[in-house]
């Protein structure tokens, strides 16, 4: 398929407008994060915070278009970007906005901010920081007006309930986190080689808060998070251990609980810690 075509489909314009990513790697590539993002930032006891450049984030690629001047792309490599595979690559910063994006039925935006700026980033940004639906700061996306948005909120949900995180609902009620849960995991175990190692991750996302009407609304307000785990080498044989899971039902619901009021999100929604 020529890359006109491409670019000009709805899916890169739906991926822009959703996400605000671009799937031409020309135009991402020229958008890498420099070293200046991690200046300023310091510990919290003022101690100023070194960061190595090699920890910067690599710039997410959803891209439909091969690097270089390839002008298509073949059928074969978009079969494989439909389910996340070939160049549809994200760093965990662009994933977890996405999944609040998506749960939330807003545009959230994720930054690090100086712990001096936190009211005042709670009340220019209130999604995902205690406010109502409908608040004017609110920028919607409008996914709750097509029809396929109930069904596919009822499968985040369910995922936390008996598919891939399943049980994970049950315990964090049992901690007292009363909201809705969304939840999804990934894997990546790729065995061909890339820079002289394999990729081994497990990951999981996570929405929990007050809902919309019937359950299956987007969240109003609450915590949208992610848990991302980077292995050393695959397994010898089988799957990759889910840690992530392991640490979301042992302890994140627990932190979550001790920490909700404290956060000031969704200060109707109770936090029963008798259980």
């Amino acid at each position: 398929m020529s890359r006109t075509t491409l670019l000009r489909s709805p899916l890169t314009e739906g991926l822009a407008e959703l996400y605000g990513l671009h799937t031409d790697p020309v135009i991402a590539d020229s958008l890498r994060r420099g070293h200046a993002v991690w200046e300023g930032l310091a510990f919290s006891d003022g101690t100023p915070a070194r960061v190595p450049y090699e920890v910067l984030p690599d710039v997410s690629r959803p891209a439909l278009l091969a690097s270089g001047a390839e002008s298509e792309t073949d059928l074969d490599l978009l079969y494989r970007y439909a389910f996340g595979a070939w160049e549809n690559r994200w760093n965990v910063f662009d994933l977890t906005g996405a999944f609040a994006r998506v749960t939330t039925d807003q545009a959230v935006d994720l930054s690090f901010v100086d712990r001096s700026m936190a009211t005042a980033v709670r009340a220019d940004t209130q999604v995902g920081v205690g406010a109502a639906a409908g608040d004017p700061t609110d920028r919607g996306l409008g996914l709750a007006e097509h029809q396929w948005y109930g069904e596919f909120l009822r499968g985040l949900r369910d995922a936390a309930v008996e598919g891939t995180a399943g049980g994970l609902a049950q315990r964090w009620r049992s901690e007292g986190l009363s909201g809705e849960l969304f939840a999804k995991t990934g894997t990546l175990a790729e065995t061909e080689a890339r820079g002289g190692s394999g990729l081994f991750i497990k990951s999981l996302l996570f929405s929990v808060g007050e809902s919309g009407e019937q359950g299956f609304g987007a969240l109003r307000c609450g915590i949208v998070g992610s848990v991302y785990l980077s292995f050393s080498q695959g397994p010898r044989r089988g799957s990759l251990p889910s840690y992530q899971l392991d640490f979301a039902r042992r302890r994140l619901g627990e932190i979550l609980a001790e920490e909700w009021e404290k956060a000031g999100v969704c200060p109707s929604l109770e936090v029963d810690r008798t259980g």
